[in-house]
């Protein structure tokens, strides 16, 4: 992450599934660590959202506008061309 630097990301930590193999490993690494090891993910990710977003600040884009925002109607969720995939 510290490397490409993404501007966003949806880490989660690995819960095992039913009837896999990856279910049948004995060496299951502990859901305290698994919590730690997230949270850092989530807040690296955040600190590169923050730097990468910063840098837009006073310029102008054009946004393809898609949906009303799920936080608020006062605002409204797009893409810019360099967020389409």
């Amino acid at each position: 992450m510290e490397k490409i630097k993404f501007n966003s990301a949806f880490p989660f930590k690995y819960s095992p599934r039913p009837y896999t193999k990856a279910e049948q490993f004995t060496d299951q690494i502990d859901e305290t660590i698994k919590k730690e090891r997230l949270d850092k993910l989530i807040n690296v990710q955040r600190k590169h959202t923050l730097e990468l977003n910063s840098k837009k600040i006073g310029k102008i884009e054009n946004v393809l506008i898609e949906k009303e925002s799920k936080k608020s109607s006062n605002h409204w969720a797009g893409r810019t061309t360099q967020m389409n995939g």
